[in-house]
């Protein structure tokens, strides 16, 4: 509804959450990249919309998908950790404010909890609604070293669905962080700038971990998984990344893993 100003009768005046909600769309613009739709029949991203308990089944659980001790980010998840703090410019995470984009079932906030430490948060974001929940039930549970897990629903171009429920404050985050996740990005610029909206202006820093698109380094998938699973490289979605507004600062090659690689950027 447009409202008018009465001393001012030529103005028109916007409510200010219609003003929130067309500065989060003016952008907004993009369209959707294309995927292996033969691989990804119902859409990349479909089976995260299932039932909670299959959600638990199929990907956490300590055996399923996302929490399989074999993964490759989790045999070296403290080694990933320590490289990130050592890109870090205050050389720490203690006290930081992290955003975990596309976070699951939360399997790396039992492990990032204790490196923030309690004054720190980390913001578990999720596109899927089931995935959020399972992540409310893992602050519960006392697993987690420090009540520090904030669950964050998000949809598929941005990391809270309304400006009206906004959990994770602007320019707060000295951490964004994703592990195998940029892939699944269906509007990724979209999607980067929105986050990059959420970063520490100088000092934030923007952590990619995601698949080699080469059948030959596949540890945990089919050779033929890389090709058809990824619809693009390590060099496309960096390009990508740049367009929306970031720096590159460091492209890790890690010796001890074979599938993945890890980028950090800064904001333009």
């Amino acid at each position: 509804t447009l409202l008018s100003c009465s001393s001012f009768p030529s103005v028109l005046v916007l409510p200010s959450t219609l003003i929130k909600q067309m500065s989060r769309t003016a952008d907004l613009t993009e369209e959707p990249v294309t995927f292996n739709t033969d691989h990804h029949v119902d859409g990349i991203n479909a089976k995260f919309f299932a039932d909670p308990e299959i959600l638990k089944k199929r990907f956490g659980g300590g055996t399923g998908i996302f929490e399989d001790p074999m993964r490759e980010i989790l045999v070296h998840v403290q080694t990933v950790f320590r490289r990130m703090v050592e890109r870090m410019p205050s050389k720490t995470f203690q006290g930081a404010h992290v955003l975990d984009v596309g976070a699951g079932t939360g399997v790396l906030e039992t492990h990032l909890s204790p490196l923030v430490g309690e004054d720190g948060v980390i913001f578990a974001n999720d596109l899927s609604p089931g995935f959020v929940g399972i992540i409310g039930e893992l602050t519960k549970s006392g697993k987690l070293t420090y009540g520090n897990v904030v669950p964050v629903v998000g949809t598929d171009k941005a990391i809270q669905q309304e400006e009206e429920d906004v959990v994770v404050p602007l320019h707060s985050l000295d951490v964004v962080f994703m592990c195998d996740v940029y892939h699944h990005f269906e509007y990724p610029i979209t999607m980067m700038r929105d986050i990059k909206r959420y970063l520490k202006e100088g000092t934030g820093r923007l952590f990619i971990i995601d698949f080699y698109r080469d059948p030959a380094r596949m540890v945990s998938h089919s050779p033929e998984w890389a090709l058809d699973h990824l619809r693009a490289d390590k060099p496309v979605f960096t390009r990508e990344i740049e367009s929306a507004g970031y720096i590159l600062e460091f492209d890790d090659d890690f010796e001890e893993l074979r599938e993945n690689y890890m980028l950090c950027f800064r904001a333009a």
